[in-house]
């Protein structure tokens, strides 16, 4: 549903559990972006597959809630219409 980095350590939030690693998210985002992912925030790449509800600077990702950063909003917002739109 969402990858989180915390202490240095990439934790998949999957529908089977949580699962960490190492790695850098970067790249992640950049490997993952075809497949409808995208960063609301610097600790979190979210499945937009997921997103259930968007309102100000939360997004709702299944029951949880994260923070949306004021300079990746926008980005984020186009990167759902698009996922919605089925053009991503």
């Amino acid at each position: 549903r969402y990858i989180e980095v915390l202490d240095h350590k990439l934790i998949y939030h999957t529908i089977r559990g949580d699962f960490e690693t190492y790695g850098a998210m970067s790249k992640v985002a950049e490997d993952l972006k075809p497949y409808g992912f995208s960063i609301c925030n610097k600790p979190y790449l979210v499945n937009l597959k997921y997103v259930t509800q968007v309102e100000k600077y939360t997004v709702t990702v299944g029951e949880t809630q994260l923070q949306i950063s004021h300079p990746r909003k926008k980005a984020f917002m186009d990167d759902l219409s698009a996922y919605i739109g089925g053009t991503m």
